[in-house]
C-alpha cells in the first residue's frame, strides 16, 4: 500500500515537473485545492448524525470562522476562531 500511495504521487510529479501549462489549465488546476477541501468539510458541516442538517454546532461555529480567514487570510488566525468559536459554542449551547 506504501508503494501504491508513493508511485500515485510521484510519476505525476516526475513527469509534470518543470512543464508551463496554458492560462486557462493553469487557472483550472488553482481550483484544485479549494475543490478538495470543500468536498472534505461539506459533509461534516452540513450533515449531523447521519442526516442533512444545519442545527449543530459545527455549522453554527463555521460561519464566523470563515469570516475570519475571509477577513484575515491567514491560517494560524483561521484555526484559534474555530477552536473559539467552537468551544465558546459547546460551552453555551
Amino acid at each position: 500500500m506504501a508503494a501504491a500511495t508513493y508511485l500515485t504521487r510521484v510519476i505525476p510529479l516526475l513527469f509534470l515537473s518543470g512543464k508551463t501549462f496554458s492560462p486557462p489549465v493553469q487557472q483550472w488546476l488553482d481550483f484544485i485545492p479549494t475543490a478538495i477541501l470543500a468536498a472534505l468539510l461539506a459533509p461534516m458541516l452540513l450533515q449531523h448524525e447521519g442526516q442533512w442538517s444545519i442545527n449543530h454546532l459545527y455549522f453554527w461555529a463555521c460561519l464566523p470562522t470563515f469570516l475570519v480567514a475571509w477577513k484575515t487570510r491567514n491560517l494560524f488566525s483561521t484555526v484559534v476562531a474555530g477552536i473559539v468559536f467552537l468551544t465558546a459554542l459547546q460551552l453555551f449551547f
